[in-house]
């Protein structure tokens, strides 16, 4: 074992609880578990443990950022959910040939994006969605805004190929 991972072994036998409660109280005790994962995992290849001046205020938020996190990608699907719910037609009526194909490129859609990596998914939804600048993604997910472009346009070209544009 490491020094480093040593180090963040100890931060977790330390913290783990309290950022469990934390993030069970923001979204809920499925989700917390995971965040409290996230935490760790981010920790492990984003820092050097040793030169942290606060390792409990650093894990805290980042406990808080992916919580956050967490909720947006939720009331995303929900909205997505909504929009296909709405846009299925009632079963006593016969669906119009427009109505199919809104509903197939809904599925489409949901598929590809489906099929991105996580984090060309949220940069993707981020941008398109919630209509975020580069940079206000960049600070979000804790990446560079030369990586959240590089992120957002092979989500896009995947995209694309998947509507063989």
């Amino acid at each position: 074992m490491t020094s480093s991972t040593k180090e963040l072994d100890a931060l977790y036998q330390d913290y783990a609880p309290a950022l469990r409660r934390f993030a069970r109280r923001r979204v809920g005790a499925q989700e917390s578990e995971d965040i409290v994962q996230d935490i760790y995992l981010h920790a492990l290849e984003r820092v050097d443990i040793a030169n942290l001046e606060s390792p409990r205020a650093y894990l805290f938020r980042i406990a808080a950022n992916l919580s956050v996190d967490a909720i947006r990608r939720d009331r995303i699907r929900s909205h997505f959910v909504e929009e296909t719910a709405h846009a299925a037609p009632p079963p006593e009526q016969s669906p119009s040939g427009d109505a199919i194909a809104t509903l197939m490129e809904h599925q489409k859609l949901r598929a590809a994006l489906a099929r991105l990596q996580p984090l060309h998914r949220e940069i993707f939804l981020l941008k398109r969605l919630e209509h975020l600048t580069s940079a206000e993604i960049s600070a979000r997910v804790g990446v560079s805004v030369r990586t959240v472009e590089r992120h957002l346009a092979r989500a896009i070209d995947e995209i694309r190929r998947d509507f063989g544009l």
